[in-house]
C-alpha cells in the first residue's frame, strides 16, 4: 500500500499539469469567455446601436456602438481577435439587407477607408476560430490513460522489488 501511494504521489509530481487542469474541469473553469453586453459612446445623447460580436474575439457579446461605427474598430472594441480565430473567416450578417458577407481580415487592412464597411443595427459579426488538431477532450482522454499507464507500470515495478 506504500509504495501505492508513493507511486501516485511521485507520478502527480513529475505531471502537475495534468493535475492543474483536472482541477480545473472539475472547477469548470474557462468559463470568462461567455457573450456579456457593452455599451460605447463619443459623448452624451449619441445615437445607438446594437452589434452582436460573437467567436473568434477576446469579448464577445452584444455591443451598443455608435451609428456608422467600421467593422475593424468594431472588432478592435470586443478586445480584438483572439489566439483561435481565424482571420479569414470572418462572417457578417447584414440585417438592413438580409445579405451575408464573407471577408477576410488581411483585405480590410490593406485599404481601410475603402474596404472597411460600416455596421447597421443588429448587425451580426461572426469571426470563426480554427479547429484544433486533436480536441481538448481527446487530450484529456490520451491524458487519463497515460496516467493510469504509468501508475500501472510503477505500481508492477515496485511489486517485484
Amino acid at each position: 500500500m506504500k509504495e501505492i501511494i508513493c507511486t501516485i504521489l511521485s507520478f502527480l509530481i513529475m505531471n502537475p499539469a495534468f493535475a492543474r487542469d483536472s482541477a480545473a474541469i472539475l472547477k469548470n473553469e474557462g468559463a470568462e469567455n461567455l457573450a456579456s453586453e457593452y455599451v460605447l459612446r463619443r459623448f452624451s445623447g449619441e445615437k445607438l446601436m446594437p452589434i452582436r460580436i460573437i467567436g473568434g474575439v477576446q469579448k464577445p457579446g452584444v455591443y451598443y456602438l455608435p451609428q456608422g461605427t467600421d467593422l475593424l474598430t468594431a472588432i478592435s472594441l470586443s478586445g480584438g481577435l483572439s489566439d483561435t480565430a481565424d482571420p479569414d473567416e470572418v462572417v457578417w450578417n447584414q440585417i438592413s439587407s438580409k445579405q451575408v458577407h464573407q471577408l477576410e481580415i488581411a483585405d480590410l487592412m490593406k485599404d481601410p477607408m475603402k474596404n472597411n464597411p460600416a455596421l447597421g443595427a443588429n448587425d451580426l459579426l461572426m469571426i470563426k476560430e480554427k479547429q484544433p488538431v486533436i480536441s481538448n477532450n481527446t487530450l484529456l482522454l490520451i491524458t487519463a490513460i497515460s496516467s493510469i499507464v504509468g501508475i500501472a507500470v510503477g505500481v508492477a515495478y515496485l511489486s517485484r522489488r
